[in-house]
C-alpha cells in the first residue's frame, strides 16, 4: 500500500496515479507532497480503476484544492465539472505554488466523512474541509 507519494502538476498536466487503498481499513489516508503552480490540486477516489470517470455521474469522491485558479477548494460527489458540489470554502486555498507543501486526503468507510488537510496530522478536527456522506461509496 502507497502512504507517501510525490508528485509535481506542471503545465497543467494531469497524472493518474491508480493504486489500491487497504479495503481492510476503516479509514484509509492518502499522504502526499505536491508543488501546483496554478494553484490546483485534485484527487479523485474511485471504486472503478479508470480515466472513465471523468465528466461522467460515476459515483466518486472528487476532491479539490485551490480549484478555478486558486479560487476555491471542494469535495463532489461525481466527477462531473457541472455537478454540485457538496461542501465548498473560498477561504482555503493552495499554498504550493511555489513550494512543496504536504497534503492529505481521508476517507472514513464506515462513518462516511470525507475530509483533506494540509501536513501531517490527519485527524478529522485538522481537516481544512470535511463532508460527511450519508451514503458512503462501497469497496473504496
Amino acid at each position: 500500500m502507497i502512504d507517501h507519494l510525490c508528485f509535481d502538476i506542471l503545465n497543467g498536466h494531469d497524472y493518474w496515479l491508480p493504486f489500491t487503498l487497504n479495503s481492510a481499513n476503516r479509514v484509509n489516508t492518502l499522504i502526499f507532497d505536491a508543488i501546483a503552480p496554478g494553484g490546483d490540486i485534485r484527487v479523485t477516489l474511485s471504486p472503478i480503476n479508470t480515466k472513465s470517470t471523468y465528466q461522467t455521474d460515476i459515483p466518486v469522491y472528487n476532491l479539490a484544492i485551490g480549484g478555478c485558479c486558486n479560487s476555491s477548494s471542494y469535495i463532489r460527489r461525481t466527477n462531473n465539472s457541472n455537478a454540485a458540489k457538496v461542501v465548498q470554502s473560498s477561504a482555503v486555498e493552495c499554498l504550493a505554488d511555489k513550494n512543496r507543501c504536504t497534503y492529505w486526503f481521508s476517507f472514513d468507510s464506515q462513518t462516511g466523512w470525507v475530509s483533506f488537510g494540509k501536513g501531517t496530522d490527519t485527524s478529522l478536527s485538522k481537516a481544512l474541509l470535511k463532508w460527511q456522506d450519508p451514503s458512503p461509496l462501497l469497496n473504496l
